[in-house]
């Protein structure tokens, strides 16, 4: 698992969710908000759950991860809805996204870290 590959595709989103305001695109809300959907979450819960299930920052970085994912779709639902300056500004400095965003890239680096991934 390439750490900074996970946290490039993490930061991604903010841009992909920016594109889709711009464009005015439809996502798949359920599969943006399922944390098990993603090339990490995937990992997490398979190779990540047998390798590393055992270490404190496991459970947290599922959690911090998780609620990335949730925070994600529930901005693009307000995408899918038309409410374009909302999801705008729940993508500004200071939001729950930024704070979710900051604190999986964290919670990565820490499981990684005491995984010895990096």
């Amino acid at each position: 698992m390439n750490i900074e590959d996970v946290i490039r595709a993490h930061n991604d989103w903010k841009a992909k969710l920016q594109k889709g305001i711009a464009n005015q695109e439809t996502f798949q809300v359920d599969t943006i908000a399922g944390d098990k959907n993603c090339v990490f979450g995937k990992w997490l819960y398979s190779e990540g759950k047998t390798n590393f299930g055992t270490l404190p920052s496991f459970a947290k970085c599922l959690e911090k991860h998780a609620a990335f994912h949730k925070e994600a779709g529930r901005i693009a639902g307000l995408i899918n809805n038309k409410r374009f300056d909302d999801a705008e500004s729940a993508l500004n400095t200071g939001s729950a996204y930024a704070s979710c965003s900051a604190d999986v890239k964290v919670a990565i680096n820490i499981l990684a870290r005491e995984a010895k991934l990096k």
